[in-house]
Parts: structure tokens; sequence; C-alpha cells
């Protein structure tokens, strides 16, 4: 009787050289598509260029900080190499570009720090500055419509001006126009409320997400340029293989 030959989940097969070297072919080409991506997209944001507008730089700073991930995954992928892989000329050279390209972008990421402070500093005081703008022209609006409703001596008027406040219950069978303008002063406190509280809350809305983007910046600055720097000292193989060829020529 001829035995069957054993087969279980505890055998394996070694994967052929050739095969090996495509997927860390494929995996460095990826690598490249990452990286030619996240340039691509930096570029976009800084075109067009508004240096002068606190604004614009605060957001570009954050579409920069956002684009740390594609750049680091990029740059491993790139030196991804196998122990005893055969590395060209040609390659050496191209992975001497971007080991000096992983150190300027990593100083990139470190000034991009105090650019990052002074302007969420600036876009603070901006912010306080609309917020109390903003409450000044509703006191404005305010006084504006307490001063209408002073002057008004008909009920016609007095109901426009129920209405700009959003307040339509007013009593039109009454006829007297004191009595009406009484009647409006209630609505119009709380109409005042209602405007500071709006203004607020959306002031209140723009800051949380606002120190969270000045927090993403600046934290992010950091931990990009220390990523970069690890990654460049990591990569230190890829100057010495690239000097190394030069020696030999």
């Amino acid at each position: 009787m001829v035995k069957k030959p054993k087969v279980g989940f505890d055998e394996y097969e070694d994967i052929p050289q050739e095969v090996s070297e495509e997927i860390s072919s494929l995996i460095r080409g990826v690598g490249y598509f990452f990286l030619i991506f996240s340039l691509l997209m930096i570029l976009k944001a800084l075109i067009p260029t508004d240096f002068q507008n606190i604004q614009w730089r605060f957001e570009v700073v954050g579409q920069i900080v956002d684009q740390i991930w594609w750049i680091l995954l990029g740059l491993a992928m790139v030196f991804f190499y196998r122990e005893g892989s055969e590395v060209s000329y040609q390659q050496s050279s191209l992975l001497n570009f971007f080991y000096w390209l992983s150190l300027v972008l990593a100083i990139l990421y470190f000034v991009l720090v105090p650019l990052a402070i002074y302007d969420t500093s600036s876009m603070v005081y901006l912010s306080a500055r609309d917020q109390t703008i903003k409450n000044d022209f509703i006191e404005t609006k305010v006084e504006e419509i307490d001063k209408k409703i002073t002057q008004s001596y008909s009920v016609k008027e007095l109901q426009e001006i129920a209405q700009s406040i959003d307040y339509h219950k007013l009593n039109l069978t009454v006829k007297d126009v004191g009595q009406l303008k009484e009647d409006l002063k209630l609505p119009l406190q709380k109409f005042h409320q209602k405007l500071k509280q709006d203004n607020e809350q959306e002031h209140s809305k723009n800051s949380t997400q606002f120190f969270k983007r000045a927090v993403n910046n600046i934290i992010g600055s950091i931990l990009s340029g220390t990523s970069l720097i690890l990654l460049w000292r990591k990569a230190l193989w890829a100057r010495l293989l690239f000097e190394n060829y030069q020696r030999e020529n």
C-alpha cells in the first residue's frame, strides 16, 4: 500500500527570490506615489499664495501637517529594501535625494512650529475682536429698534417693528399706541438676549474648532519634524551607499 504524502498546515513553502524582489519593488513604487501625491497636495495648498493673510497661513499650516502621514509612509516605503537586494547607481542616487529630502522636510515642519504659535495668538486676538464688533453691532441694532418704537405713532409701524424682532403676537385689536409700545418692551428684551446668546454660541463653537486645529498645527508640526528626523537618521545607509558608488567611480 502506497502511503499518501502528509499535507498539513505546519508545512511551508519558501517564496522565490524573484517574487520577493517584485513585492519589494511594488512597495517602493507605491511609496513614490504617496510622496508625489502628498507634495502635490502641499503645492495645491500654497497656490494661490497669500502670506499676509493670517487666516490663510493658519489653514495652510494645518493642511501641510495633515499630509505628514502620506510623507512618512511614502519615505518608509521608498527606503524598503531587503538584505542582499541589489541597488543600482541610479537607484542609490535617487535614495540619496530622498535621504536629504527627509532632512529638508523635517526642517520645514520645525519652522512651522513658531509660525503656528504666532498665527494662533493672532487668530485668538482677531476672534475676540470680531466678537466685540458683533456685540457692538447687536447693541446698536437694539438701540435703533428701541428708538423706532419710541418715535412710532401708528399701529402699522409698530406691527412692522414687531415682525422685525420675530414677534407675531402683538395684539392689533388694541388701538392705544402707547399700550402697544409697552407690549413690545419685553419681546425686544428677549430679542436682545437671543442675539447675544446666538453670538456667544457661535463664538464658542468656532473657538472649539479653532483650538482643535491650533493644537493639531502646533503639536503636529513638532511630531512631524521629529518623526522625519528619526527617519532621516535611520536612512543613513542610503547616503553611505551613494558615497560608496561615487568612490568606486
